[in-house]
């Protein structure tokens, strides 16, 4: 088996077959001018760090993560030990009508913070997710109060219903035990399941018989799910959610409870205790600033799978 990973000019070859891998690279430099830079340190910004006494892989972006600091001045910010105050909402009425705040906010580089978060979000660090959700949806609109929320999470460097329509999900899939992706989307993590589930079968990595299974910490969705009765208490049910009825009664999809205390993507969609955030951070292998090598990285590992 031999994976490629291609980014423009950047290109990663991994395989469990060293006399496979030669051969790869040896084809490739025959055709194209390419320079082997040996055992992967630093991809697209990422650094990582294969250890092959515990089979983990740490990946961590102090470097640019420490330059959002600096290119915001804010690296000698006061630390915070989790991304968001739980008891600030961020919600669209707070500059409607027109912002009072509107002149002395012009030149405010929220949209610029906003996107420098997002790119360390989806590289290592998921933990900023639920935060920078929040705060992109609000990347062309300061206020005051916004920006300090911003900044709040520079210095750390499901959604509940009140202040949006959608329910917010945090996607976390897991295969072996190791994070294959994180993602924060509206609604669709039945559909995303279901094809990493096809992916992962055309590489042989699992069966195709082997259902999808989904965490859910809320037991009205499953009992829903498993019986979707069409009564006056779920006819606002959009009829695409109806697929996941489908899948469940098709074999192809279980549903599993879990209490929302030990629900690990439970930090990627709101605003939790600082106790809570550190729980799951440890459930997830994600290493806090705190105990990092140095301010605003953070390590994710994959632990190793035994049969």
């Amino acid at each position: 088996m031999i994976f490629v990973a291609l980014d423009v000019d950047d290109l990663v070859i991994a395989s469990n077959n060293n006399e496979l891998l030669k051969s790869i690279k040896n084809a490739l430099s025959e055709r194209f001018d390419m320079t082997d830079l040996g055992r992967l340190k630093y991809f697209l910004g990422i650094e990582i760090e294969q250890d092959e006494s515990t089979g983990s892989v740490s990946m961590r972006q102090t470097k640019f993560a420490t330059d959002i600091l600096k290119k915001f001045s804010m690296e000698n910010s006061n630390s915070v030990k989790n991304p968001q105050d739980p008891g600030l909402k961020l919600i669209k009425a707070m500059c409607e009508g027109g912002c009072k705040h509107e002149e002395t906010m012009i030149n405010v580089p929220n949209r610029n913070a906003v996107g420098c978060l997002i790119y360390l979000m989806v590289g290592t660090r998921p933990d900023l997710a639920a935060a920078v959700g929040v705060l992109s949806q609000f990347a062309t609109d300061p206020c005051p109060t916004r920006w300090q929320a911003l900044k709040r999470l520079q210095g750390y460097s499901d959604a509940d219903w009140a202040g949006d329509i959608y329910s917010t999900q945090y996607k976390w899939l897991r295969v072996y035990d190791e994070r294959w992706m994180h993602k924060l989307k509206k609604q669709e993590t039945t559909h995303e399941a279901i094809w990493l589930k096809t992916f992962l079968c055309e590489l042989g990595e699992i069966r195709d018989e082997d259902p999808v299974k989904i965490f859910e910490d809320n037991q009205g969705s499953i009992a829903l799910a498993k019986n979707p009765e069409f009564h006056k208490r779920t006819k606002h049910i959009d009829i695409r959610y109806h697929f996941v009825h489908e899948k469940v009664e098709g074999g192809q999809v279980t549903l599993q409870y879990c209490s929302t205390k030990d629900m690990k993507a439970d930090m990627m969609t709101k605003p939790i205790t600082e106790a809570q955030f550190d729980f799951l951070c440890k459930m997830l292998g994600i290493k806090p600033p705190s105990t990092a090598e140095s301010s605003g990285s953070v390590v994710e590992e994959a632990p190793r799978h035994t049969d």
